[in-house]
């Protein structure tokens, strides 16, 4: 879209820098105009003939006046609504509201003029600037936008909205900016197609503004600025704690700005529609499309057509590919986030709650009743993109799939207390002397804590749902017969075996779901049991390790291995492992094993089948040290004890044998048959405490479970 280089007008339409055209300051300054008095008119055509004469000398203010008594003796005069639409905006900057706000940051009383503005801030001997202890407020400034510019733009809209489209009239003009007022070698046509382009800046333009001031932004300027420049601020201290408001919703007119914002993209299609269809020559319009423009802006249009439907939460009957079948962009402004929640990762819970989760609900909606049969081309004509491609049942179903996965994790998440001061962390974390056990848990005791509103059984129905959608559109994916060279997702042969791979990480998955412990690291024999996590939920704090002064992890200080039986048989020899725990000297850990008929187990035998338990150990860099070495069964009928000097189970608890630790090869502790039906579990491992008796913070065992049956 080119735009004819009309600086001052141009800069009118777009509102920020009013009338700053150096053009039109010439002709002030070669000419040497002075501003004239007021004159008094008898019919409205002389009042706008009076304020475009005092355009023309840039006298804005009686202009304004001008203009406004014209459309208060004519509400209904075109071209008197148009110019009081654009100098009413512009006149603010002559305001006595405004030069107040002026006066009290310290602005000099001269220079302020629009079309060669001179004044200054004040600053100090070395050019920073030195503001007034009484310059304005957030607050005042928040006063000024809501009190007095927005008003303002409100009756500019009103007068723009008494501009109707002129495409159908003999002549599309409402007005003619002269050469004079421009100051070109031209007069300027204004149709309704630069109106309808103002009145979407001014909508959108509000809608921003309705945004901003939504928010308590209340802050003392002079003082923050003095506390930056003397190197004194603290963010936390200065912001943050002295002003427990900022940031949070006050007086919020989120649901009139979206409404605006849509009234902007209205205009603005408009705008397109009527500028691109102008038969009458455009060499002296205002604004114009070049050929190759007409095609950008009909592309622009499909975008604010979906956006404008996403706001409004407007979706097709039948379902087809739109930006509102996925977003309802209009739940940003109908559920407003309150913004100092952020400063809480609590806020990040909010905002997975009020937004996230809401989005992917909308969006799994609208997907539901999706069939096998759906497909969509989607091409340049429809979407602003380069080239076609399709989408198909399968891209939804992978589509639905992850939505579901996402769902899933953020009810999870939601599940545990995870409040913290974020810029309380950062400042600690920034602090060498950060403490795992001082700055977190002991400062957060609830962190990591179920809450009792959580919301783990839905949670696993969602991962259930991510994984059928997902064998869904794989199945779709690879069944598939048509031409693919277009299709949006393509399985190639490498992309199949992948697929296969993660179908069976996904088949473990819902296995384990199902109460199935899978292995989920071979090498460290380590297996899952997601059924336990979502069904018998825990705190999560509660099994968390214990953590030295330096942040490193205690060894063989899980209070449970096997978090509640989530990671069966997991030990803290496993965790040792796994986590590359030594001693604090990095020496090589110590390795028990334990196994039954040669598994890690838990194993099943019939009453009638044979019992084998081995033993093994690894003292790594701990052989010839002292310890009690023990060897116990925990059974329906009692604990026992094995006796390495006899070979016998001794029922009653204590340690097996005291003495340095060795590399104790596969060494066969039972042989039987015919064992009674129950569970048993068997532990072994020393402790290095030698003191007979059991010292678990100084543990190094494994152990094993059979079900006899």
């Amino acid at each position: 879209m080119e735009k004819k280089r009309k600086p001052n007008l141009l800069l009118i339409f777009i509102l920020t820098i009013f009338f700053s055209g150096s053009c039109l300051t010439d002709i002030f300054l070669q000419n040497n105009w002075s501003i004239v008095s007021p004159v008094f008119a008898e019919t409205t055509d002389e009042y706008v003939s009076l304020g475009i004469q005092a355009l023309e000398l840039r006298d804005i203010v009686s202009a304004n006046d001008y203009f406004s008594s014209a459309v208060k003796q004519t509400p209904g005069h075109k071209e008197a609504n148009l110019y009081y639409a654009v100098t009413r905006i512009i006149a603010l900057a002559y305001s006595s509201e405004f030069n107040t706000l002026l006066d009290r940051f310290g602005m000099e009383n001269q220079g302020r003029d629009l079309f060669d503005w001179q004044a200054q801030l004040p600053t100090d001997m070395e050019g920073d600037l030195t503001l007034p202890s009484n310059s304005p407020t957030g607050a005042d400034i928040v006063a000024f936008i809501r009190n007095i510019l927005l008003p303002e733009i409100d009756g500019a809209i009103s007068n723009l909205n008494v501009l109707s489209d002129t495409s159908s009239d003999s002549i599309n003009s409402i007005t003619i900016f002269t050469a004079a007022m421009t100051g070109s070698d031209t007069n300027l046509e204004v149709d309704y197609g630069d109106v309808a382009l103002y009145k979407s800046m001014l909508h959108v333009l509000k809608s921003i503004l309705l945004v901003v001031t939504s928010y308590d932004l209340n802050i003392d300027i002079d003082s923050l600025l003095r506390k930056l420049q003397s190197e004194t601020f603290d963010l936390k201290r200065d912001v943050i704690n002295a002003y427990p408001k900022l940031l949070t919703l006050s007086n919020s007119e989120m649901s009139t700005a979206k409404t605006s914002l849509i009234d902007g993209i209205d205009s603005l299609n408009s705008a397109i529609d009527f500028i691109s269809t102008e038969q009458d020559p455009q060499n002296n319009d205002l604004i114009s499309f070049d050929p190759e423009d007409i095609e950008n802006a009909k592309e622009f249009q499909l975008i604010l057509s979906q956006i404008n439907n996403s706001l409004r939460g407007k979706t097709s009957k039948s379902f087809s590919i739109e930006l509102s079948q996925f977003i309802h962009l209009g739940n940003f402004f109908d559920n407003p986030i309150n913004l100092r929640d952020f400063l809480h990762t609590s806020g990040m819970q909010s905002l997975l709650n009020n937004q996230i989760l809401y989005q992917i609900d909308w969006a799994l909606t609208n997907t539901a009743g999706v069939k096998q049969s759906f497909n969509q081309i989607i091409t340049p004509d429809n979407f602003p993109i380069g080239e076609s491609f399709e989408i198909d049942y399968g891209d939804i179903a992978l589509l639905r799939s992850a939505l579901y996965f996402l769902k899933s994790n953020i009810k999870t998440i939601n599940a545990y207390n995870i409040d913290v001061d974020i810029f309380d962390m950062i400042e600690r974390l920034d602090d060498e002397s950060f403490s795992i056990n001082n700055n977190l848990l002991k400062i957060y005791p609830g962190l990591l804590k179920l809450l009792t509103n959580h919301e783990l059984g839905s949670a696993k129905t969602d991962l259930e749902k991510a994984i059928d959608e997902y064998f869904a559109g794989s199945d779709f994916i690879r069944a598939e017969r048509d031409i693919q060279s277009n299709d949006l997702v393509v399985f190639d042969e490498n992309d199949l075996e992948d697929d296969m791979n993660f179908r069976g990480i996904l088949s473990d998955i819902k296995d384990s779901l199902n109460g199935k412990a899978v292995v989920i690291d071979a090498e460290n024999s380590v297996k899952i049991n997601l059924e336990e996590f979502y069904n018998d939920p825990i705190d999560l704090q509660f099994y968390l390790p214990q953590f030295t002064d330096d942040n490193q992890i205690l060894i063989n200080t899980f209070p449970d291995p096997t978090m509640n039986g989530i990671l069966p048989r997991l030990t803290q020899n496993q965790w040792n492992q796994i986590l590359s725990l030594d001693d604090g000297n990095g020496g090589e850990r110590i390795v028990s094993d334990i196994k039954a008929n040669g598994s890690d187990g838990p194993i099943n035998i019939a009453s009638t089948g044979n019992l084998s338990v081995t033993i093994e150990l690894s003292p790594g860099e701990f052989a010839g040290d002292n310890a009690d070495w023990w060897l116990v069964a925990v059974t329906p009928f009692g604990l026992f004890h094995y006796q390495p000097t006899n070979g016998q189970w001794s029922s009653d608890l204590t340690y097996s044998h005291q003495g340095p630790l060795f590399n104790l090869g596969e060494f066969e502790v039972l042989n039987i048959s015919g064992l009674p039906a129950g569970e048993c579990t068997v532990y072994f491992g020393v402790d290095m405490l030698m003191n007979g008796s059991l010292d678990m913070d100084q543990a190094y065992y494994d152990i094993v479970t059979v079900n006899v049956q």
